[in-house]
């Protein structure tokens, strides 16, 4: 977010927060089984194959926040920064799967 005086010109405004969020979906997909014992007393096997879906939403605390940008104003020409830098995906049980980095600007340079 650029800021800048009231009444100047855009020459005189600052970067002053750099924010992001991630809005992700995941899918997953495991076999299974399930064993059953018949009435003869053998064991009976059938197959299952459990899916499903979520989605993921990070969002900073201050996301968004025109507040935060006009706050951080005075603090020279480093710009604040409220971003994701990770996402850790989780699976079954809640067991940790992976963690994905999302792109996240560290400066003003890396905004295209």
């Amino acid at each position: 977010m650029y800021v800048k005086k009231k009444g100047q010109t855009d020459d005189n405004q600052y970067c002053t927060f750099i924010t992001s969020k991630v809005l992700a979906s995941v899918g997953w997909q495991f076999p299974g089984f399930t064993y059953t014992n018949s009435s003869g007393g053998s064991t009976v096997v059938k197959p299952n194959v459990v899916q499903g879906n979520r989605d993921i939403n990070s969002v900073p605390k201050n996301y968004d926040s025109a507040f935060y940008a006009v706050d951080k104003y005075g603090n020279g020409s480093l710009a604040a920064r409220d971003t994701v830098d990770a996402v850790t995906i989780t699976g079954i049980e809640s067991k940790s799967v992976s963690t994905i980095y999302p792109v996240s600007p560290r400066s003003t340079f890396d905004i295209y």
